[in-house]
């Protein structure tokens, strides 16, 4: 099948000057879906993220947060996005940060991450990649410990927003300082 799609769908829609011995191309990477309806998925929606999240000043996926377990990297990625890019403005090495991440299900690390400056970084975008690569690991298990998104934390976060908030103590806002090796 995989063959099949790569043949009468990606050959054909994608040039072949974007392709090339480096390129990974991941169809359906979880296998077949047998599990579905309430078994594989509480089927609430919940708000729309952006109202959870930046009230859409940075670029954002669909669904929601709430509603689910931190093993979904929609709530748990976004979170730990949250405290990577907070951490490097800190650390100063950019004045404004967004970071994309993606992940392909079945996958515990994103297939890829990227990083945003909207031009205000004060080092060259590899060192910033470099500081993440050092100090972050973007892998669901270690977002989920390092975070600690297993404590009842999510009662507290149901309204209001999951980002900013002053009036509650979220791992996600946490700053380090982290020592910049130049």
């Amino acid at each position: 099948m995989k063959n099949y799609i790569k043949e009468k769908v990606i050959d054909i829609v994608i040039p072949k000057k974007y392709i090339d011995n480096q390129t990974q191309i991941l169809i359906n990477t979880s296998g077949s879906f047998t599990i579905g309806g309430p078994y594989g998925d509480s089927g609430t929606t919940g708000r729309k993220i952006v109202v959870d999240s930046y009230g859409g000043s940075a670029k954002i996926g669909g669904g929601c947060f709430s509603s689910k377990d931190p093993t979904k990297v929609d709530r748990s990625a976004a979170y730990y996005a949250r405290y990577v890019t907070k951490n490097i403005v800190y650390n100063k090495l950019c004045d404004v940060c967004e970071i994309g991440v993606s992940y392909a299900i079945g996958n515990t690390k994103p297939i890829s991450i990227n990083i945003e400056t909207f031009n205000t970084n004060k080092v060259p975008l590899e060192e910033i990649y470099n500081f993440i690569n050092t100090n972050f690991d973007f892998s669901v298990k270690n977002i989920i410990k390092e975070l600690q998104l297993q404590k009842p934390i999510y009662y507290s976060i149901a309204s209001y927003g999951h980002f900013g908030r002053k009036d509650i103590d979220l791992p996600w806002e946490k700053l380090i300082n982290i020592k910049i090796h130049q």
